[in-house]
């Protein structure tokens, strides 16, 4: 059963990984291995290219990081001191019931019911549409995805292992859910 905002978007997203994964296993059993052949002409035979398998790994991760990616930036950029997207989440807070609000403090704190106010302010013109770093802050969603870290343009430093996992914590503290499933 698909519950809360985003995880029908996850859903797809997984299987959407899947299939890559399924894709990049075909190709690496049916591909002639490295060569110096142009894509799509085959050498002749030898050892499978494991990169494929391992490339076909990292997307997966990444489509699974991807929908969570923007409220760990959103939480970066705020305690960074990025005054424009701080701005626009108030504004869009106060124009909601307390329940719905999701920036507390300085804090991005996700929970099932304000969620989707969540997403819709950053895919809506909100946040995401802050430039740090010579990108809009919801192209930084994708970078951080694939990358399976949060980047300095952003956060001030680079954040990544443990202390992606505690930000992660932080941002779905008040939803079970996303709790046990941590991509990052």
């Amino acid at each position: 059963m698909v519950t809360g905002p985003g995880a029908m978007r996850r859903q797809v997203l997984a299987a959407a990984a899947v299939a890559l994964v399924a894709l990049a296993g075909l190709t690496a059993c049916t591909s002639s291995g490295s060569s110096s052949a142009a894509p799509g002409q085959s050498t002749g035979t030898s050892a499978p290219d494991s990169t494929s398998a391992t490339s076909g790994l990292a997307q997966q991760q990444s489509f699974v990081r991807f929908p969570t990616a923007s409220a760990l930036l959103t939480q970066c950029a705020v305690s960074h001191g990025v005054q424009a997207v701080r701005s626009s989440a108030e504004q869009y807070n106060t124009s909601h019931p307390k329940n719905q609000q999701w920036l507390t403090g300085g804090k991005v704190q996700l929970t099932p019911t304000n969620g989707s106010g969540f997403t819709d302010w950053f895919e809506n013109g909100g946040g995401g549409a802050v430039t740090l770093g010579s990108q809009q802050l919801s192209d930084w969603q994708q970078w951080a995805a694939s990358h399976g870290e949060l980047p300095a343009q952003v956060c001030g430093s680079t954040v990544r292992g443990a202390a992606v996992r505690q930000l992660y914590a932080q941002v779905y503290a008040h939803w079970p859910s996303m709790l046990s499933d941590d991509p990052w």
